[in-house]
């Protein structure tokens, strides 16, 4: 199993939680593809079960490869290939496509 890959969504989803809201749009992605699992995995890493989130990374990874594939090039930070992602989130609306990112309302002057 992608041991890398593991260690950086649990630092990922860590860094996230300590900063008390979803500080970046990398968490949010995670969030995003992890669906209905983040929860747990975030309640694991809140806990800090590092064993818990590895088991269940683990099994969602092995059973997902599409999942493995998007959290790799995630992580990578290289443009994905695929469809924008658009969530809702505690401070806004965040939009990312093409590897651009937009986060709030616009400026207008």
């Amino acid at each position: 199993m992608a041991a890398d890959l593991i260690a950086w969504l649990y630092n990922t989803i860590s860094a996230g939680v300590v900063g008390g809201v979803a500080a970046n749009a990398t968490y949010e992605a995670i969030k995003f593809y992890l669906g209905k699992s983040f929860g747990k995995l975030e309640n694991s890493v809140r806990e800090d079960n590092r064993a818990k989130f590895n088991d269940l990374i683990e099994l969602a990874l092995e059973q997902n490869e599409k999942l493995q594939q998007q959290l790799e090039e995630l992580k990578s930070g290289k443009p994905a290939n695929h469809q924008s992602i658009t969530g809702s989130i505690s401070t806004g609306n965040i939009t990312s496509t093409n590897g651009s990112v937009h986060v709030g309302h616009s400026i207008n002057k």
